[in-house]
Order: structure tokens, then C-alpha cells, then sequence
């Protein structure tokens, strides 16, 4: 089989020929200009090497066309030939006087084009929502061709959905309350529809995805945050504008915490009690998650309207000093802590080596002579109050405690000669 070399404005095309000698050789169609000459050569050179040439000349006599959507009626990208205008208007450009017919759903069209090639058709018939193929056909002295192309109708546009993304919502979710102060807003529209979203005066833009979903990150105030969402689709529909609000708190919440006073025994304003399960109470934002870990026991509640809660211990505290921590989280996620100790003292003190100091009791038979003897003794606790009471009903009287442990008392008032009993007590 013989190779064949087509050389035409300087390009080289190449063929075989089969084996009766013949061949062929079809161009691309926009290979060659209208009515400009062309000279070309062909070489055939067989196996052994010879070689054939041959030169010629040709032009070609034909006409073209173009078409394409109005710009007037392609709203919004120009260039996507999608447009919200049910009857769009359809030009293009061929020979003067040129004889054009389009034919879309069903339809024909026919017009003359101007001196200059200009023609254009709009489309009477009403187009619905869809997608339409169109093919037009220009003709001049016998001469023919063809464009085709095809055109989307789109004269809605969904309504975006919009909301806090899972991820920039902490806290209680779903509750558009974030202590995230740079979140991302997510949500759904038309595939490729422009998405604006405008918050505290400045505006967000991002295109939807191919799936329809958006998201954008936007910048929170203190406090609530109001904003619009609207969607732009391609063919330059407006959905309607629908609105939406995210408060950020970045404030973490304070506490207090102590003891019930039912259950701080003694002095109520210490932290030491012979319960040994208690109630812890104190004051923080109404709402707010309270937890309470003490001994490896964690204990929850719910803050209530006026911020006040309460949380009985169950386990019983260990004899000594308990540490706790008290933790507090918002809705938004915001946390603070707060330490704190109960001491749990459910031991008595203990009294003892009670007697009539030796200087007014020589025999320490616990006879005296004299109408205000001292009374000593001693306690194993120096830190703990002590009266003394001389009836069973009588008044009690307090004693001071010295550093040792050791104690005396002397009455203010003499006794009158007789027998005395009398009681001790002592509390932490």
C-alpha cells in the first residue's frame, strides 16, 4: 500500500492508499476559510520508494452560520445559556440575505438575515422549565449549513436552607447558641446558585456545591446575631430572603458553693460537719449544668430559675478533709470550676483527769474548804469549745482551752458548803 501526503497551507495530512490504489482524505470542517484559494500537493511513494507528486488548487464556496441566546434574554452568567426568560430570543450571523430557519420543540422559525448577516428570532411560544435543543439552517443560492445548540429554561429558584454547622455548634445542640465566635453557616439551595449571606452589615458569598450544599464562615458579636440568607441561581432567579439568628456566649458562668446550713454542725461558718453526707448548695446562671466530683463521686444538676442548686452528697465523706470540684457549663459550652474542702468530724473530744486544782484540795479527795475552788482537767483536742455546768439544769459555762490541752475553770460566784456535781462538755 502506497503512503499518501496531502501538504495544504503548510500543514501535512497523511493516507494509505488500498489495494486496488484508491484513497481518501476528509478534513476537519473549520480547517479551511471561505473563499480563500488554496494550493496543496500530494505524494504517493510505494514500498520500494517511488514516489508520485502531484499539485493542484481549489476554494471554498460555502456559507457559514452562527446562533446563540440574546444576550438581552440570557439572564444571569451570559455564557451558560441558561436563562429565566420563557421566550428567549435566539441571533447569529451568515451571509447577507441568507434564508434562516429554526427549528426548537417542535417548532419553525423562518427570517431573512441583513445585509450585514445579522439575523435573530425570538421564541413566541412559551417554554416551560427544561432543557431544549434547537438546530438552525442557513441557505443562499443553494448553498447550505447548520449550528445547533441547545438552551435551559429555568424560571424558579429553591428557597436555601440554612442553620449553625454541627461542628461550630457547642454546647446543647440544635439551640443556635455557640460560644465559637468565628462559626460556619451550612445549608442547602440550587446546585451552582450564589449564596449571600449579610451579618451585622457585612455580606458572605460562596456558590453551592454540586450537591446544593454551602457553607460559609462568618464573624459573631456578643450577644445575638441576626442575619439573611438569599440564593441567586444561574439562570439569575432570586429565592426569597429568609432570615435567621446565632448568639454567641463566650462568657463562662461563676459559682458559690458550701455547705446546706442543716448540715454544717457547730460554727456555720466553717466547713467542718459531723454529717457525713451532706448537701452542697450555691448560686451560679440560671440553667446551667452543675457537677460536683468529690472522692472520685461525681453528682449533677440543673441550676434552677434563680441560678440556686443542690446537690446532697451520697457517699459518705471520709473522716477528715474531702477536696471537691464544682464544675458549671452553659448551654454554649462554657465552662468554669471552683475547688473547695468539707471536714468531716464525728469524733467527740475527749475529757479527762478532771479535779479541784491540789492547791484547794490536799487529799484529792475532791473536798475543799474553800467557796471558789478551781477545777482543772484536760482535753485531747485544744481546738474545740468547752463549758462546765454544775446542775443538770443549770447554766453552762464556758471554759478556756490552753494550747496543751490542758483547762481550768473558777467559779465567779462562792458556793455555799454541800455536795456539787458537775458536767463537762466539749464540741469541734
Amino acid at each position: 500500500m502506497a503512503l499518501v501526503t496531502i501538504v495544504v497551507a503548510g500543514v501535512t495530512y497523511q493516507t494509505f492508499a488500498n489495494e486496488k490504489g484508491e484513497w481518501s482524505y476528509t478534513f476537519d470542517q473549520n480547517a479551511f476559510s471561505i473563499k480563500t484559494p488554496y494550493t496543496y500537493t500530494v505524494t504517493a511513494s510505494d514500498a520500494a520508494g517511488n514516489k508520485t507528486t502531484i499539485t493542484g488548487n481549489f476554494t471554498i464556496d460555502t456559507i457559514t452560520v452562527s446562533a446563540d441566546i440574546d444576550d438581552t434574554t440570557n439572564s444571569g452568567n451570559t455564557s451558560d445559556n441558561i436563562t429565566n426568560n420563557a421566550n428567549p430570543k435566539i441571533t447569529g450571523v451568515t451571509a447577507p440575505d441568507a434564508t434562516i430557519t429554526l427549528m426548537i420543540n417542535g417548532k419553525t422559525y423562518k427570517t431573512i438575515a441583513d445585509s450585514s448577516g445579522y439575523w435573530s428570532i425570538t421564541i413566541d411560544d412559551t417554554l416551560s422549565d427544561n432543557t431544549y435543543s434547537y438546530t438552525v439552517t442557513a441557505e443562499k443560492d443553494g448553498k447550505v449549513n447548520y449550528a445547533t445548540g441547545s438552551i435551559v429554561i429555568d424560571t424558579s429558584s429553591l428557597t436555601p436552607t440554612h442553620g449553625l454547622d454541627s461542628n461550630s455548634d457547642s454546647g446543647v445542640k440544635n439551640d443556635y447558641i455557640t460560644n465559637i465566635s468565628t462559626p460556619t453557616l451550612t445549608g442547602k439551595a440550587e446546585a451552582g446558585a450564589t449564596i449571600t449571606v449579610t451579618l451585622n452589615g457585612t455580606s458572605y458569598t460562596t456558590i453551592a456545591a454540586d450537591d446544593g450544599t454551602w457553607s460559609l464562615v462568618v464573624n459573631l458579636q456578643e450577644g445575638v446575631n441576626r442575619y439573611t440568607v438569599m440564593a441567586e441561581d444561574k439562570a439569575g432567579n432570586m429565592s426569597e430572603v429568609v432570615e435567621g439568628e446565632v448568639t454567641l456566649d463566650s462568657q463562662a458562668p461563676a459559682t458559690t458553693s458550701g455547705l446546706v446550713n442543716e448540715d454544717n454542725s457547730g460554727d456555720v461558718m466553717d466547713t467542718i460537719t459531723n454529717v457525713s453526707t451532706p448537701s452542697l448548695m450555691g448560686t451560679t446562671e440560671p440553667g446551667v449544668t452543675v457537677t460536683v466530683d468529690i472522692n472520685n463521686h461525681v453528682y449533677t444538676t440543673i441550676a434552677g430559675e434563680d441560678g440556686s442548686w443542690t446537690i446532697q452528697i451520697v457517699d459518705p465523706l471520709n473522716e477528715g478533709r474531702n477536696e471537691y470540684t464544682v464544675t458549671v457549663e452553659d448551654i454554649a459550652g462554657n465552662q468554669s470550676q471552683m475547688k473547695g474542702d468539707i471536714t468531716l468530724d464525728t469524733r467527740a473530744p475527749i475529757i479527762s483527769e478532771v479535779k479541784i486544782s491540789a492547791s484547794y484540795d490536799d487529799d484529792s479527795n475532791g473536798v475543799t474548804e474553800t467557796s471558789k475552788p478551781t477545777i482543772e482537767g484536760k482535753v485531747d483536742e485544744n481546738d474545740v469549745e468547752m463549758t462546765i455546768s454544775f446542775s443538770e439544769d443549770g447554766p453552762k459555762y464556758p471554759v478556756n482551752i490552753n494550747s496543751d490541752g490542758t483547762w481550768s475553770y473558777q467559779h465567779s460566784e462562792d458556793f455555799t458548803p454541800g455536795k456539787y456535781e458537775f458536767t463537762h462538755g466539749g464540741y469541734g
